[in-house]
C-alpha cells in the first residue's frame, strides 16, 4: 500500500501512484458486485428458456388448434 494514496471522499479507493489507476480495496464490494453480476446471468438465462418455451408452446397450440379444424371438416363432409 505503500505506493497508493487514498482517493478522497471515496472509502477503500485509492490511487496507483506508477499508474494513476484507482483501485477498489473494499473487497466486499467486489463480492457483492460479482454475486449481482451472477444473478443477473442467470435470470437472463431463465428469461430466455421461458421465451423459448412460450414460443414451443405457441407452435404446439396452434398445430392442435389446425388438427382440430382438419377434423371438424371432415366431419361436417
Amino acid at each position: 500500500m505503500e505506493n497508493m494514496i487514498p482517493v478522497e471522499g471515496m472509502d477503500g479507493y485509492f490511487r496507483d501512484i506508477h499508474s494513476g489507476a484507482i483501485v477498489n480495496t473494499n473487497n466486499i464490494d467486489y463480492e457483492t458486485y460479482v454475486r449481482n453480476r451472477e444473478k443477473l446471468r442467470t435470470e437472463k438465462k431463465k428469461f430466455e428458456s421461458l421465451q423459448s418455451e412460450v414460443g414451443n408452446l405457441k407452435s404446439e397450440v396452434a398445430d392442435i388448434k389446425n388438427m382440430l379444424n382438419t377434423i371438424t371438416d371432415l366431419l361436417n363432409k
